[in-house]
């Protein structure tokens, strides 16, 4: 765990004044379970720390092995901080983090520099998994592109998100974020909540 975790997990026993999410999906390809995917939410007072982590196994001509983290922190509902790494067979294949900066934000990606001239990001992509995004078509935030991606509203509460890597749709019910369909050149895999 990261020492902003263990903070936020002091103060939770200390104050009390804290909330826990945790959201937990099998990751589906065909018809077999290749591994899973946890949301988790954590607020204590004005901070608010969600984290991302999965790890899936597949073949398609060879076994590969994908794991993904990705941590951000809120302060008072606005993006101060975030980072994210992804895996694939031991080897890192993309790593990104973000800062919230006097004047706008600056993300870091595979080393690359991105400057955004915003005061706040409130919304970002792992917020997906907790919060029904608005009944209307909307840009989020990536920090893993390092970009703004558009996310636009399908009937029956579903999102579809657009990426240079693909679309991504997010099949909500009652609110609660039920299934992900993760659509690749390679393969479509999705994302099915646990009972």
């Amino acid at each position: 765990m990261t020492k902003s975790i263990y903070l936020l997990i002091f103060c939770f026993l200390i104050y009390g004044n804290s909330f826990a999410q945790i959201m937990k999906y099998d990751i589906v390809k065909g018809s077999k379970t290749i591994g899973g995917l946890t949301a988790k939410k954590l607020i204590v007072g004005d901070t608010t720390i969600v984290r991302i982590t999965s790890e899936a196994k597949f073949k398609l001509l060879f076994t590969f092995n994908v794991s993904y983290l990705l941590e951000e922190k809120f302060v008072n509902g606005i993006l101060v901080y975030g980072k994210a790494i992804n895996y694939l067979n031991d080897n890192v294949q993309k790593e990104s983090e973000v800062f919230k900066l006097e004047h706008g934000y600056e993300v870091l990606l595979n080393g690359d520099k991105t400057n955004f001239d915003l005061n706040r990001i409130y919304y970002s992509i792992p917020n997906l998994y907790f919060d029904q995004p608005p009944n209307l078509d909307m840009t989020i935030f990536s920090q893993q592109f390092a970009e703004f991606l558009p996310l636009y509203k399908r009937p029956n509460d579903e999102y579809e998100l657009e990426s240079s890597n693909g679309n991504n749709m997010y099949y909500y019910k009652n609110g609660i974020l039920e299934k992900v369909k993760v659509s690749r050149t390679y393969a479509t895999f999705y994302f099915v909540l646990k009972q």
